[in-house]
């Protein structure tokens, strides 16, 4: 196949289609999902956990087999079983203890003659007391509720026709009993639940087993309502026909036989337990999906991979599989606990059908996926965007929680439409419905998957799969349409009606309609420049970008060839990030073009980016993927074919970082340099012709950036490379051409020659000067050649002067002069450097930094500062005080950060407001009981019903009159008879195949015999008792009173009395342990926040600044547990008023709810330090919170769930409860979920004894009835019930957790194990250390050995001989330096070359492992130098929170600054360091070099004695940098000493008075800049720039920048020398004619480079400044030379010689002794 675009190697680069793009993506994700294996083993092990505890229920609680069964007759003729029963009813005792025994009278309305008959034969009959007639049925329901009279009977008004006795052939009525069910025993009240035929939940077997009535509920005999309505009805046929009583049929009613069986307790629970189980096995996975995708947006990696072709939708399918996979994962886990037959063939759902449940799971997989591509998007940090999911997750799952007491009260439509907006109440509505089937001993299967359990419920587990698809939809679609709109930090959002927009449409069309633009170069760009044979890669038209009236970008013109590097430069709002934005399609230009490899942006963006690579500021790494991963995935998406080209695409690129040995090591492992070669590489790889660099070296030490320098000027053959850069010294030796951008405009573009000739300042003149030498004879005889030059700068021993260029024919007198007289002016050496790129870029944006948007420089005279910070008298010297203000600044610290993130104050408060109301209304709504409604009783009642006739006469006429009532139901009924078979063998014949129909849906059945009649009653049903007596009862009817005649009744219970009223809401049982899961539930979320701010403190290390300056370790983490133990209380506060609002038994007195507060202040100090204990585990605020959360919940909810079930009656193992309960207790949320249960049982038991019907009895009695209320234990006591062991736990626990952490800051643990470790292991050093030592650092050590016991006290920092050993690695092998007065000491190395130990060392932050170190005399490793320490590190330790303002008052508190000064200091300090309009900002949103900048300001409080600076400019443009080392050069001359490390060579050599280099830790030379450049330099640095000839039909001047008229291009450079194909042929001569000069004339000039007439020589001596300058002065013209720059060899240099110089002989021989 024919390559795609032409390649400029032997790799072949191919067009990559979607389906190929997909592909990689899911490689990708899966190889990142497989590089996290502990992740993959938590997705294993979570859902396995919390099922476990259903698995070990089911272990537990064993199904039990029932045989077949088969039950007596009962009798409905008299009372006898409502007699027995209703005096053990509930409802028997008023709460006074009085007796509330129903008075036996059958009341009745209307009075009338018949009625009255009827109803006194029926209280004949029942042998009542008689009968009470009511005019209105409103009177008679007034005076049974008031007077609890027996039962009543409305009979219906218009009766119809009648018989010759006058009685009505139809008898109508309704039997009024109370709604209260009288002989239901225990605690509960139950009803007639006339508003539903069946149980809510119905377990397999018959309901009430034992019982052959059918038991309560509800209770149709027992209750004496059958009783009623047979005994009226017979009294009504008897009156009406005449027939005497003794020849009407003797009745019984029997219940259906029940086949064998198997019962199972544990699935009446799992209709809470499971779903909430499911959704905690999910919660990690789905937080975690969440994660990871707003984890490649936060990269950047998102956009990176955009900008290189791969689509939007891609991405999301990438994810989508991925998820689904992981997530489908943890189903297959949960579908093997819960499916498989673990033991005696039972499993969590032993009758449902594996794949119904399957695609269950699925759809909710699917849904919870896109839930969590929803919540993403909402989020531009990953940690807090599955903080979040984990919270919304549960939050979810509420409106079920609450659903599930009002199941009965919700519609269909309410169901679904909680099920569309929360997916984890859908879940919990599914699995109710499995639940409820498997009840049934059905089970889910394909067959009832479309049907709703029974008929009083209408939802299917069908409708709730279509509802959770139409989530996913919807969860989706609100996905992709917020993403538009915020697309975080990298992306560019759409206005929110951009779907609206024909431009948003088009791209979509078959066509596309392109407006007409302004005339540009895209045509002349895809050719080569008719000027110049230079092929263009990238060209800028005119290119703007406005926002509103701000015009970011304001009209750049620019070309940038193949095969060279062009540096774009800029302070911070320059225009540079835009520009690059527009270049690479995430901007689009307000006006104007750039043309990328010869393709329009505006219109073939999608070509122009198959050719682009782009490495952006921060590394474009997935974190586990192993180096070759990333450059094979790079290389795929852009079009490398074939696993050969691929390979050979890893070799070259592996080759070129020298990671052979680590190409399968993940990203996240390896060093800073490592990663940001490994980020270029990603971008180079793929042979992309245009690449972006976008400050490629940020952050590597000078040796790293050499490498890296190396590797792009490797790889530049055959690419337009674009680089932006802070360093100037890396525009410099990369640039092959510059530009330089201010205010949005292009200043200057040019090589680096030109620009320095140009715009330089001129060169630097560095004096060495011995004791006594004068510098103003030293000016004088400078002044002789150069008039008017004063000294730039005196720091130590070198004196600078900056000499113009314009004079540089004089230089070569002054510099002999200066060899000729250099003894006599007692000057040592002197050495001189050119105007470097880092000048030229100051002087072209003087003036233009402010107005270009960067920071503001600080104003002039401002660095008189250092008068007030450092004055002694603003000190504090009284210890109290101080130890006072340290206490205020800590909680000051707190008081803010609490402010500034009042959302989580507001959780914190919220959450138990809200889950404490949701879990009482919750409880209350299992508790309420709704005015009933009347339920007449019918077939029509139900959707078909089986009637059974078992008929011995076979032409019987009752059997007759059976078959003809059931003929006017029409269809809805089918009529079995039973042949020969008996009643009762018939119907268990057919149980095996008819299970289910007959469980539900045989509703009635008779056996006829002669002597007498039998109903049948199938107790399944609520309401199948009245029904079948009824059918029965219009039989005899049509038999007795003729065709017409016919007899119904209707149940219509009373309303409800005010005693049931007042009970209802107080008999809830549940509450206690309702309030304590919950409660438990909250606590874990509300403590898991305390650990936020303690993870941020560490990993920003203010923590560390807080112990250098002098805070003690106690004092840090007591003031964190007072200040968050106050927030905890309002959060204990929040939860008990509105426990206290409700006023709910056992919760509303102030004794009473003092109880669980007191728990809950208890529970406080143990949790808040559990969670600063956890804390230690996390690097990321918001994954701590996440997994301390999950961690909580398990603790705490979990297991109390565990004790609880185990403690259940029926289960049988209190015993292994309690044993668990004492090892749970180490745990504080289970403690506290345990603890305040345990006053609930108390409180109970308590108030179960005060009854009245109890304390009248006597005492000998009481004891033996209930032992318990002989000898209550203490709410406090030590015995069950009592809270003690669970206090004296959450004691005990909180104090060792609290002591642990201030153990560890304390460094007991170092200690001890330092000792241990003298005594396990003896080392011996070998003596093959480095052979040869640096006289100087000899010097050093020896002047410091003299001075440590006469002078140490006059001495800032003294440090003699330190070492420092990790284990078998000695990371500092013994230094010597000493720092004094107004000294800046440069501490230059590599990483790894012990920089960071050793300030660690001297910040007190490690321990020194052999040696001193002093600071002002005393000895460092002792706590008393903290406070005269100023320390800046190198990541900004500040408190992100805080202002400006706020954090420099605290670190004055801290530092002992007198409150009275503290507002002054704070000011003069952001004035002199130029932050001031920034000082009341949060500083999370200053800019970096504004940061560094507090940093810094912070280290100088307090009048330290030693400042220790680690990269005080890192991340700053040149213009800030030089503004910070002016106020470094003012802390340095105010006489401060100074510890400097920093990779910056300019840097150090601005602001070093002496510096040391450091290799394998030790030093290998020290001493000033100008010294080690003399003493080490290996020679002089020559470029020559020669003129090209000029002709006047040549001279074409081509304007290619913007519109600024002042600006200066050296475009005319390469451009006026060539028209079309005439070449100036004479250059090459003339170089040639210069190099044969310079080879005569200095024999040892090595040719470096030679570059479109530069030339650059490297000569190794060093004292011939002033013959170079004479040689190049006298023959510029004859050799025609335009330009020369001498300048010695860089410091960076000298570095980076000692730095590749590694010692590797160092030996560490380590020999075990007896006791390891």
């Amino acid at each position: 196949m024919k390559p795609e675009r032409e390649s400029f190697s032997n790799t072949e680069v191919y067009a990559v289609g979607d389906w190929e793009k997909l592909k990689i993506l899911l490689w990708k994700n899966w190889l990142l999902q497989w590089n996290q294996k502990i992740q993959i083993l938590f997705y294993m092990l979570l859902p396995v956990m919390h099922l476990l505890l259903i698995v070990a229920i089911r272990l537990i609680v064993m199904p039990d087999s029932k045989p077949e069964i088969r039950y007596p007759p009962v009798s409905i003729s008299d009372l006898a079983l409502y007699m027995s029963k209703v005096t053990v009813g509930n409802r028997i005792l008023h709460d006074n203890g009085s007796l509330n025994i129903p008075r036996n009278f059958l009341c009745y309305t209307p009075d009338t003659v018949i009625n009255s008959a009827i109803m006194n034969a029926a209280a004949l009959r029942l042998r009542l007391l008689g009968t009470r007639p009511y005019d209105t049925a409103l009177h008679m329901e007034r005076d049974m509720v008031m007077h609890n009279f027996f039962a009543g009977v409305q009979f219906e008004e218009n009766a119809g026709a009648t018989n010759d006795l006058g009685y009505p052939l139809n008898l109508n009525y309704s039997i009024r009993f109370p709604s209260e069910l009288r002989t239901m025993q225990g605690p509960l009240i139950e009803t007639w639940s006339t508003s539903r035929c069946y149980l809510s939940y119905d377990g397999s077997g018959p309901r009430n087993r034992e019982e052959p009535d059918g038991g309560v509920p509800v209770g149709y005999i027992r209750e004496g309502f059958l009783p009623i309505q047979h005994a009226l009805t017979m009294s009504w046929l008897s009156l009406a026909s005449g027939i005497k009583d003794n020849d009407l049929p003797n009745i019984h009613l029997q219940r259906f036989p029940y086949r064998a069986y198997t019962h199972d307790p544990l699935l009446s629970g799992l209709r809470q337990l499971l779903p909430f189980v499911i959704l905690l096995s999910f919660i990690y996975p789905c937080s975690t999906v969440t994660k990871y995708i707003t984890a490649e947006k936060e990269l950047q990696l998102k956009e990176i991979m955009k900008l290189i072709g791969v689509h939007n939708w891609l991405h999301w399918v990438a994810w989508f599989v991925k998820s689904y996979a992981m997530l489908m994962l943890v189903v297959f886990f949960i579908m093997l606990l819960i499916m498989i037959r673990f033991y005696a063939s039972v499993a969590v759902l032993s009758y449902s059908r594996w794949l119904p449940v399957l695609l269950f799971l699925h759809t909710y997989v699917v849904t919870s996926v896109c839930f969590c591509f929803m919540i993403a998007v909402f989020f531009k940090k990953a940690s807090t965007a599955s903080a979040v999911a984990a919270i919304v997750w549960f939050l979810t799952y509420i409106p079920y929680s609450f659903a599930y007491y009002y199941y009965s009260r919700l519609n269909f439509w309410h169901k679904l439409f909680i099920s569309l907006l929360f997916s984890n109440s859908a879940l919990g509505f599914g699995i109710h419905v499995i639940i409820m089937w498997e009840g049934t001993g059905e089970g889910l299967t394909w067959a009832n998957i479309f049907h709703p359990v029974s008929s009083d419920d209408d939802l299917a587990l069908f409708y709730v799969i279509i509802t959770m698809s139409l989530s996913a939809i919807m969860f989706l679609a609100i996905c992709l349409y917020v993403e538009q709109l915020f697309p975080g930090d990298y992306g560019i959002a759409r206005k929110w009606n951009f779907f609206c927009r024909r431009k948003y449409w088009r791209r979509f069309m078959p066509f596309s309609i392109v407006e007409n633009y302004e005339a540009t170069a895209s045509g002349a760009a895809q050719k080569k420049s008719c000027r110049t044979t230079r092929e263009v890669g990238v060209q800028l038209c005119n290119l703007q970008k406005i926002y509103g009236k701000h015009r970011a970008v304001k009209g750049i013109s620019l070309r940038m060839y193949r095969n060279e590097i062009t540096v774009l430069l800029g302070h911070n709002g320059a225009g540079k990030t835009t520009t690059i934005n527009m270049i690479t399609g995430i901007l689009n230009p307000t006006y104007g073009t750039a043309i990328v490899n010869g393709y329009d942006i505006r219109v073939q963006m999608e070509k122009a980016r198959e050719s682009l690579g782009i490495c952006p500021q921060n590394n474009i790494l997935f974190h586990s993927m192993s180096v070759r991963d990333h450059i094979i995935f790079f290389s795929k998406l852009k079009g490398i074919r074939g696993a050969e080209a691929v390979e050979n695409e890893v070799a070259k690129y592996v080759t070129m970082l020298n990671l052979q040995d680590k190409s399968f090591v993940a990203a996240e492992n390896l060093s800073g340099g490592m990663q940001r070669k490994l980020s270029l590489c990603c971008a180079l790889c793929g042979n992309a012709k245009v690449v972006i660099c976008d400050e490629p070296s940020s952050g590597i030490d000078a040796a790293g950036r050499r490498s890296l320098w190396d590797l792009l000027q490797s790889e530049k053959v055959g690419r337009t490379i674009l680089l932006t850069t802070h360093y100037m010294d890396e525009a410099d030796v990369l640039g092959d051409r510059i530009a330089i951008l201010a205010e949005g405009r292009l200043q200057c573009h040019g090589t680096s020659f030109y620009l320095k000739k140009r715009f330089g300042t001129g060169y630097l003149l560095v004096c060495i000067m011995q004791a006594g030498c004068d510098v103003a004879t030293i000016t004088k005889l400078i002044n002789k050649y150069v008039p008017h030059i004063r000294p730039e700068r005196q720091l130590g021993t070198e004196l600078t002067y900056r000499l113009p260029t314009e004079y540089s024919k004089k230089f070569a007198a002054l510099l002999q002069d200066l060899d000729d007289n250099g003894g006599k002016l007692l000057l040592e050496g002197y050495g001189l450097s050119g105007a470097s790129l880092e000048d030229v870029f100051i002087t072209v944006n003087k003036d233009k930094r402010v107005r270009g948007g960067a920071d503001k420089p600080p104003a002039e005279g401002s660095g008189g500062f250092e008068n007030l910070v450092f004055d002694t008298k603003t000190r504090e010297e009284k210890t109290m005080s101080r130890y006072c203000m340290c206490w205020q600044a800590l909680f000051l610290k707190k008081f803010h950060i609490t402010i500034k993130n009042y959302w989580i104050l507001i959780i914190q408060i919220g959450l138990p407001i809200l889950v404490m109301t949701l879990t009482i209304y919750n409880s209350r709504g299992g508790r309420i009981y709704y005015e009933l409604p009347a339920m007449p009783v019918s077939i029509y009642q139900y959707n078909h019903a089986y009637v059974v006739l078992e008929d011995t006469d076979k032409a019987s006429a009752i059997g007759a009159a059976y078959s003809k009532h059931l003929e006017h139901y029409g269809n809805r009924y089918t009529l079995l008879e039973t042949g020969d078979t008996k009643f009762e063998d018939y119907l268990l014949s057919h149980s095996v195949s008819l299970n289910r129909r007959i469980d539900f849906d045989y509703l009635a059945g008779v056996t006829i015999l002669k002597e007498n009649i039998t109903v049948w009653l199938n107790n399944k049903p609520l309401h199948t008792a009245p029904l079948t007596l009824n059918v029965l009862h219009n039989a005899l009817a049509i038999k007795l009173l003729g065709k017409d005649a016919s007899t119904f009744v209707t149940n219509e219970p009373l309303p409800y009395s005010d005693d049931t009223k007042t009970l209802r809401l107080n008999k809830g049982q549940r509450l206690g342990s309702e309030i304590s899961i919950n409660l438990s539930l909250t606590m874990g979320f509300i403590t898991a926040f305390y650990a936020m701010p303690i993870i941020k403190e560490r990993e920003t290390r203010a923590k560390l600044m807080q112990f250098l300056i002098g805070v003690d370790v106690f004092a840090y983490w007591a003031s964190h547990l007072i200040w968050d133990y106050l927030t905890f209380i309002i959060s204990a506060l929040s939860s008990i008023l509105t426990i206290a609002a409700f006023q709910e038994i056992g919760y509303s007195t102030p004794l009473e709810l003092s109880r669980y507060f007191f728990l809950l202040l208890i529970f406080g100090l143990a949790a808040i330090p559990l969670s600063y204990f956890m804390a230690g585990c996390f690097t990321d605020p918001a994954t701590g919170l996440t997994r301390i959360s999950i961690v909580n919940t398990l603790t705490g909810c979990s297991m109390f769930l565990l004790v609880v079930t185990l403690n259940f009656d029926s289960f049988q193992l209190k015993d292994v409860a309690d044993q668990l309960a004492w090892y749970f207790r180490i745990f504080p949320h289970f403690s506290l979920a345990s603890s305040t249960h345990n006053i609930h049982i108390g409180h109970n038991i308590r108030r179960g004894c005060s009854m009245q019907s109890v304390q009248t009895l006597p005492r000998s009695t009481r004891c033996r009835a209930t032992p318990v209320c002989c000898d209550i234990p203490d709410y406090f006591g030590w015995r069950f019930p009592g809270s003690l062991p669970e206090i004296v736990y959450l004691l005990a626990v909180g104090l060792i957790l609290f002591l642990i952490p201030i153990l560890h800051d304390a460094r007991v643990y170092d200690s001890i194990s330092e000792q241990l470790g003298k005594l396990c292991a003896r080392r011996k050093r070998s003596k093959g250390g480095s052979s040869v030592e640096n006289e100087d650092v000899i010097a050093e050590q020896l002047a410091v050995q003299k001075m440590v016991n006469a002078h140490r006290k006059d001495i800032p920092l003294m440090v003699n001989n330190i070492t420092k050993r990790y284990k078998s690695k000695l990371a500092v092998r013994g230094i010597s330096f000493h720092v004094p007065h107004a000294e800046c000491f440069g501490l230059l190395g590599i990483n790894g070359a012990g920089k960071t130990s050793t300030f660690k060392m001297l910040a007190g932050d490690e321990k020194i492992t052999s040696g001193e170190a002093y600071l002002d005399g005393l000895d460092i490793s002792t706590h008393k130098v903290y406070g005269k320490v100023g320390y800046c590190p190198q990541f900004d330790a500040l408190f992100d929170d805080l202002t400006g303002r706020q954090t420099l008052n605290i670190y004055c508190l801290l530092k002992g600054v007198q409150r009275r000064h503290i507002k002054a200091i704070t000011w003069a300090l952001a004035v002199s360091f130029g932050f001031s309009q920034h000082l009341d900002k949060q500083t999370k949103h200053y800019s970096g070099g504004n940061k560094r900048k507090l940093s810094t300001a912070i280290s100088v409080l307090g009048n330290p004695s030693v400042i220790y600076l680690d990269e005080p400019t890192s991340g700053m443009d040149p213009g800030a940098r030089r503004q910070l080392w002016q106020i470094i050069g003012h802390i340095r001359t105010a006489g401060k000493s100074i510890v400097l490390t920093s990779h910056s060579m300019d840097e150090c050599e601005a602001l070093c008075t002496r510096l040391a280099i450091m290799v394998d830790g030790a030093f290998k030379c020290i001493g000033s800049v100008q010294y080690l450049k003399n003493q080490y330099s290996k020679g002089l640095v020559l470029r020559i720039k020669v003129k090209h000839r000029k002709k006047t039909f040549q001279r074409i001047v081509e304007n290619s920048s913007s519109t600024s008229q002042n600006n200066s291009f050296a475009d005319t450079e390469p451009q006026i020398v060539r028209v079309g194909s005439i070449v100036d042929h004479n250059l090459s001569d003339r170089i040639l004619k210069v190099h044969r000069f310079i080879l005569k004339e200095i024999p040892d000039a090595e040719l470096k480079e030679e570059y479109n007439g530069l030339i650059t020589y490297y000569i190794p001596q060093t004292k011939m400044l002033a013959k170079i300058f004479q040689l190049l002065e006298s023959n510029s013209h004859k050799l025609n030379i335009e330009d020369y720059l001498i300048m010695q060899t860089r410091l960076e240099e000298i570095f980076l010689d000692f730095a590749l110089k590694r010692d590797i002989s160092f030996i560490v021989q380590k020999r075990k002794c007896w006791c390891c």
